[in-house]
């Protein structure tokens, strides 16, 4: 079926452990979609597994059918640019150097990164957590640039850097401009935030909006118009109309039932726009 416009993107997270990332556009062209984001995710699109010819492959499919691939996503759970060994950091920094290099090996414009996460239970003072942040994000954006990438920082709650507010503050003191930020609209509303005045702090920097819902207690990815979702659609839509965010929009929904569930979601969200 065709979805409805806007033409949202749509996040292959829920497909990952299912198909190639391939299949998964393939699939997802057949549902509508036109605009995708894609998880690096071994057996579904990593770096190591995936030849020159297998990068070029995918590169001129993507082309040829005159589809977008607008960002890869970093597997967040897996990697910590903040953490505190330097075997970490280091380890982390590698594998998101690698991430750049496979995008722009398929002409992908950005890549999508987690700030590192603190000890839960003993976390160690901020002052040397956004240190090794910083210091990652030199490193990272000097790569970035030279192949012709976007580094994307996303907001997430397990994070150090958790709000918007937070990562605004923690960009601009890092003083780069290129570097931008996905904004996971669950996340932020787990944590409660304002979703207008968040967005409208993000702005300058706002390259990707996540789309899903969650519940209050626990943090989700859950489609739009399910029960005990508290995300407010008649305001976020507000925002995205108010703010030219439709070329920003990306559903990343987390399901075992996903083509169904994005329908679902794009349903809701458009009846609004």
């Amino acid at each position: 079926m065709a979805v409805a416009a806007p033409p949202f993107g749509v996040n292959s997270c829920s497909y990952m452990y299912a198909m190639s990332a391939a299949d998964c556009v393939r699939h997802l062209m057949r549902e509508g979609y036109r605009s995708f984001e894609l998880m690096m995710f071994p057996g579904h699109l990593w770096p190591s597994e995936l030849s020159p010819a297998d990068r070029l492959t995918l590169r001129r499919f993507a082309a040829a059918e005159g589809i977008r691939i607008t960002a890869l996503n970093q597997p967040n759970m897996d990697l910590n640019i903040a953490g505190a060994t330097p075997e970490m950091r280091a380890y982390s920094l590698a594998s998101m150097r690698s991430g750049l290099e496979l995008a722009a090996d398929l002409d992908v414009r950005a890549l999508i990164i987690g700030p590192g996460k603190p000890n839960g239970l003993l976390p160690m003072p901020r002052e040397a957590t956004l240190g090794w942040f910083h210091e990652g994000l030199a490193t990272l954006n000097t790569a970035a640039r030279r192949l012709g990438v976007t580094l994307l920082v996303e907001n997430m709650p397990m994070s150090i850097l958790p709000r918007a507010a937070d990562l605004m503050v923690a960009l601009a003191e890092h003083g780069d401009d290129d570097i931008g930020i996905a904004y996971d609209i669950a996340n932020a509303a787990f944590l409660q935030e304002d979703l207008a005045e968040s967005l409208a702090l993000l702005r300058p920097r706002l390259q990707a909006v996540h789309l899903s819902d969650t519940r209050a207690e626990v943090p989700e990815h859950r489609a739009f118009g399910t029960a005990r979702g508290i995300v407010p659609l008649e305001a976020l839509a507000r925002s995205i109309n108010e703010l030219d965010l439709a070329s920003t929009l990306v559903f990343e929904i987390i399901s075992t039932n996903p083509d169904a569930d994005l329908r679902q979601s794009a349903a809701a969200l458009a009846a609004r726009l």
